[in-house]
C-alpha cells in the first residue's frame, strides 16, 4: 500500500517537499496550523499540505482522487462555516504562497499577480505607498484576498469601483483531475468561460486558483473613513434615509461617498411597533471629497453629513484626525506603517480608526441582499423584526 506521506511530497519546488502534516501523529505545528478564523469549528485534517506552488496543488489533487480523500482548500482561513477543512481530508494549506506582483499589461493597464496565501494587511498599503494603486479590497486587514475575490468582494471601494471579482482579468487554476491551466480575458482563450465562473462563483467551486491576476485602480492621495452613530432614533427611519443616501437614482448619487455599509445592532424582541422600535445603527463611510488637503475635505465632509442627515441628526459624528506620517486615512491601515498601527491601537494618537481586526469568533454578522428598487416600507420592517 503507498504511503500517502510519501506521495504528497512527492513534487519538489525549489529543490524543496512540501511541507505535510500528519492528523494521526499531531504535533503543536499541526494543531496551530489547523485551526481556523471561526473557533466553533475543531476539524482534525488527514493530512495538511503546505504547498508553494501550482505543480504541488496539483499533486495534492490526483493523491486525493486515488486514495478517495476528501479535499479541502485553505488561504485565508476566514470561511465562517469552516468549509475550508474537515476532519479526515487532505487539506491544501496556502499559506506559504505569499508572493505578488504589480505589472504592465496591455491597454496601459496595472494588474497586481497575487498568491492565494496573500491577505490584504499584506498588500494594500504596500501597493499603494509604492505603486499608488490600490484594488477593491475589504475592510478587515487579515480576510485573504483568495476567497474575498472568488466570493464577490464587497468593501469600502463598491459604490466608486464595483466588486473586487470584476476586476479578475486572469488566474491559473488547478482543474478536479489536477490539470494546470492558464487562463487571460483574451477572447480568444478557450478558458475564457471558466474565468467569467471564478467572478464570485465561489471558492472551490470550479478548481483551486493558485494565482489571480487583478486589475488596479489608481489609489487617491486623500481619503477619509468616518462613523456616525444613533442610539436613541428608531431604527426604521436611519434605515430609509440610509437608503436614500446611497441611491443612485437621487440627486447625483453622492460620489464622494465611495463605499458605505449600515450595521443595525439587535435588540431582544418586544411589544414596541417597529416603527418606533430603537437600535444602536453604525453609518460607516469612507469619503473622497474635492477639497485639496485632508482638514479641508473633512470640512467639505461635516457639510455633507449636515445635508445627508438634515432632521435625523446623530448621537455621534466620528471623523479621524489626519497625522504627521500620514499619505492617506482611508481604512488607517491603507498606507500607514506598521509602528504607526501600534501606536494607534495603544491609544496614543488620538480617535483614528485602527484597521479591522475580527477577533476569531462563533459569530457572524448577517447581511441581506435587496432588490433593486430598495427595500420598500414592508420591506424595511421585515428587517427591523428579524
Amino acid at each position: 500500500m503507498i504511503d500517502i506521506l510519501v506521495a504528497l511530497k512527492a513534487v519538489k519546488h525549489n529543490g524543496k517537499e512540501p511541507e505535510v502534516l500528519k492528523g494521526a501523529d499531531p504535533t503543536a505545528r499541526y494543531n496551530e496550523v489547523r485551526q481556523v478564523f471561526n473557533r466553533r469549528f475543531n476539524h482534525k485534517p488527514a493530512y495538511i499540505v503546505l504547498v508553494e506552488s501550482a505543480e504541488q496543488v496539483s499533486n495534492a489533487v490526483k493523491v486525493a482522487n486515488e486514495h478517495n480523500y476528501p479535499l479541502r482548500v485553505c488561504a485565508g482561513r476566514h470561511d465562517h462555516e469552516g468549509e475550508n477543512s474537515a476532519t479526515g481530508a487532505i487539506v491544501i494549506d496556502f499559506r506559504k504562497m505569499t508572493h505578488w506582483k504589480v505589472k504592465d499589461h496591455a491597454n496601459n493597464k496595472k494588474c497586481v499577480h497575487v498568491q492565494p496565501g496573500v491577505r490584504f494587511q499584506d498588500i494594500v498599503a504596500k501597493m499603494a505607498d509604492d505603486h499608488d494603486r490600490s484594488i477593491p479590497h475589504g475592510t478587515c486587514q487579515s480576510v485573504g484576498v483568495a476567497g474575498f475575490t472568488l466570493g464577490g468582494g464587497w468593501g469600502p471601494w463598491t459604490r466608486k469601483h464595483g466588486m473586487c471579482c470584476e476586476y479578475l482579468v486572469g488566474a491559473t487554476i488547478v482543474l478536479g483531475d489536477g490539470e494546470i491551466v492558464r487562463i487571460t480575458d483574451d477572447e480568444k482563450d478557450k478558458n475564457r468561460d471558466l474565468l467569467w465562473a471564478l467572478r464570485g462563483g465561489g471558492g472551490f467551486s470550479y478548481g483551486i486558483v493558485t494565482e489571480f491576476v487583478i486589475e488596479t485602480f489608481e489609489s487617491p492621495k486623500e481619503a477619509i473613513k468616518f462613523k456616525v452613530i444613533w442610539e436613541t432614533t428608531p431604527a426604521i427611519d436611519v434605515l430609509k434615509r440610509w437608503e436614500d443616501i446611497t441611491d443612485p437614482n437621487q440627486g447625483d448619487g453622492n460620489p464622494k461617498l465611495v463605499g458605505t455599509n449600515l450595521q443595525i445592532d439587535a435588540v431582544p424582541a418586544n411589544s414596541m411597533p417597529v416603527e418606533e422600535s430603537i437600535h444602536t445603527c453604525i453609518f460607516y463611510g469612507y469619503y473622497v471629497g474635492d477639497a485639496p488637503t485632508y482638514d479641508a475635505m473633512c470640512e467639505e465632509l461635516r457639510g455633507d453629513l449636515r445635508n445627508w442627515f438634515d432632521g435625523l441628526m446623530p448621537t455621534t459624528i466620528d471623523i479621524p484626525e489626519k497625522h504627521e506620517n500620514d499619505k492617506i486615512s482611508f481604512s488607517t491601515w491603507e498606507r500607514r506603517p506598521p509602528k504607526n498601527v501600534n501606536t494607534i491601537r495603544k491609544g496614543l494618537l488620538g480617535a483614528e480608526f485602527p484597521a479591522d481586526e475580527d477577533a476569531p469568533a462563533p459569530h457572524k454578522i448577517t447581511s441581506r441582499l435587496v432588490v433593486k428598487e430598495g427595500l420598500g416600507d414592508e420591506g424595511r420592517k421585515n428587517l427591523i423584526n428579524s
